[in-house]
């Protein structure tokens, strides 16, 4: 049995301590259900991943990305495997080369030539792809911590202090982050693609929440690619191949080959979803229509009922939401073509049961107009008339209408604001680096993303020649650097007025100063001990660089701060 051999690494001092783990001094021992190395590793992981003998057969395409002259092309099929004998598929392609990229893909298809997510024949595998690019702005030697304390916290997980999640069958290490793999029973794309999915997003969730809590400096560098991951004809780095990107071959442990029964998990995940392994289909409506439609307002009625029992029992009275509990009711009868005189016996009713029951002749004088416009509100507008919070809503059973697909689109939205920050950072970075006079092959390799990326971003900003470049990225950080300045002046003058005015907000800033003192105290300790030097790829010295910069600044305050108004 073969055990991960993962290097151990030593913070230095002043790195922060985290009480629960200390994964510094932590290391993954992932070990293989055989003593396997080289392709015979490969071969098992296809036949555990890709191999059929259920039916279920379809082809897995392989693509790769050749090079020529030295410079990548576009990746490309070189053929395919074929489930009903996956190893001897692989063995067609002849020995794979050394120092090239291959991909995969994780669930079968019904044509090995066009890849497409229609195409998908049946889901076999969940795959959770965790990036590692943008390890401490590239300093070298940073991705290699980053990758031990994510491997030592997922081992954790996973092996040492299980938390419950299924183990995946597979981890992978691809050079510049970890992949999961989970072989499932196949799922039929057509029909079971909701509960792939709603697996999917459990992992990612779960996965997300505990490294955020076991680690928080993790969550700065590392990234689940959710995009990537949920993509059923999305592509995966063949495990054990070159990245050319890293300059590095990936590693992969095998943990065992057990199936992963995702419908089964999901069902118990979600009982009230149906039947297991049948989604609900909504049957042809038969019967009396007006007896059908009724039960809206029933529903409607029994949740007001319930909401004004779970006040009543919190010694709260109905008297302040009499006329709206009445109109809420009315109109959720006649908004479905209930007959008046129906809805309206209702509503007496409802009033009836009050302690103070309104009037009829009053109640009938609120009801006036509903009774001719015949209202439809919605949960959302319910809930804000009446006030009803959280713990009720879980209460009654009643919530907001698409609510998971508001909560999900809120965290796709701050994703992408993740994502669009840690490109500003880098783009920053190059433009930074290419002033202080480094060459593109070592800022893409400093920065940790290729060359071709570091030539987009400099000719997007406007360097396009070597010998005025770096006059014209100077001139671009001088312009952010004012514009930083122009903000700090407008906050200060502000600040200060709101200390002249008030004494205790005078007080606060004080002690923030005072504490923002310590940080910079405690941040130039850590400097001293953190700092690696850089200095024999720069052309122009760090204090040279900064003097240039923190000049043209200085000289904005000293001739703006004067011009700002309050």
């Amino acid at each position: 049995m073969k055990e991960n051999t993962t290097t151990i690494f030593y913070f230095p001092l002043g790195t922060p301590y985290f009480p629960k783990t200390d994964l510094r001094l932590e290391r993954a021992k992932w070990t293989n259900i055989e003593d396997l190395n080289g392709i015979d590793k490969l071969y098992k992981f296809l036949e555990i991943h890709m191999g059929r003998d259920d039916g279920y057969y379809g082809y897995y395409p392989v693509y790769s990305r050749p090079i020529c002259n030295g410079r990548l092309l576009n990746i490309r099929q070189i053929g395919f495997i074929d489930s009903q004998d996956s190893i001897r598929s692989i063995k067609t392609f002849g020995n794979l080369r050394q120092h090239m990229d291959y991909y995969i893909v994780a669930n079968s298809f019904k044509s090995p030539k066009f890849r497409r997510t229609v195409n998908v024949h049946s889901l076999t595998n969940i795959v959770v792809d965790i990036d590692v690019h943008h390890a401490r702005g590239g300093i070298k030697g940073c991705r290699d911590v980053i990758m031990q304390r994510l491997d030592a916290l997922l081992y954790l997980i996973f092996v040492k202090k299980p938390i419950g999640l299924p183990c995946p069958n597979t981890v992978v290490h691809t050079g510049r982050g970890i992949q999961l793999w989970w072989t499932i029973k196949p799922l039929s794309a057509k029909k079971l693609k909701y509960i792939y999915k709603g697996i999917q997003e459990y992992l990612f969730t779960a996965l997300e929440k505990e490294i955020n809590s076991a680690d928080p400096e993790l969550k700065e560098y590392v990234l689940l690619d959710i995009s990537a991951s949920k993509k059923m004809s999305g592509l995966f780095r063949l495990p054990g191949t070159w990245n050319t990107r890293s300059k590095t071959y990936g590693d992969f442990w095998i943990l065992h080959d057990n199936k992963l029964d995702a419908a089964k998990l999901y069902f118990a995940l979600h009982p009230a979803t149906g039947k297991p392994y049948i989604k609900y289909k909504k049957k042809k409506k038969q019967g009396n229509p007006v007896f059908r439609k009724n039960n809206y307002g029933n529903h409607i009625d029994n949740m007001i009922r319930g909401l004004i029992e779970l006040r009543r029992s919190a010694g709260e009275m109905e008297d302040g939401y009499r006329d709206l509990y009445c109109l809420i009711v009315l109109s959720a009868y006649l908004s479905n073509d209930t007959p008046e005189d129906e809805a309206w016996n209702r509503v007496v009713a409802l009033n009836n049961s009050f302690k103070n029951p309104l009037p009829e002749k009053e109640l009938r004088s609120y009801m006036s107009t509903a009774m001719q416009k015949k209202y439809k509100y919605r949960n959302e507008t319910i809930i804000g008339y009446l006030g009803i919070d959280d713990e009720e809503q879980k209460a009654l059973g009643f919530y907001p209408a698409n609510v998971h697909y508001y909560e999900e689109r809120q965290k796709a939205r701050e994703r992408g604001q993740k994502r669009r920050k840690m490109k500003e950072k880098r783009d920053i970075k190059i433009i930074e680096l290419f002033a202080k006079g480094v060459l593109q092959e070592k800022i893409a390799e400093l920065v940790g993303c290729a060359q071709s990326t570091v030539s987009k971003i400099l000719k997007a900003a406007g360097i396009t020649k070597k010998k005025t470049g770096i006059k014209k990225a100077v001139t671009i950080l001088c312009q952010k650097a004012k514009k930083k300045c122009k903000k700090e002046v407008r906050s200060e003058e502000k600040l200060k007025r709101l200390a002249a005015e008030d004494p205790e907000f005078a007080k606060t800033m004080e002690r923030l100063a005072e504490l923002k003192e310590s940080r910079k105290k405690y941040e130039r300790t850590k400097a001293e001990f953190t700092q690696e030097s850089d200095q024999e790829f720069l052309l122009m010295g760090e204090e040279e660089f900064q003097y240039v910069i923190q000049n043209n600044c200085e000289e904005y305050n000293h001739s703006h701060a004067t011009k700002i108004v309050e």
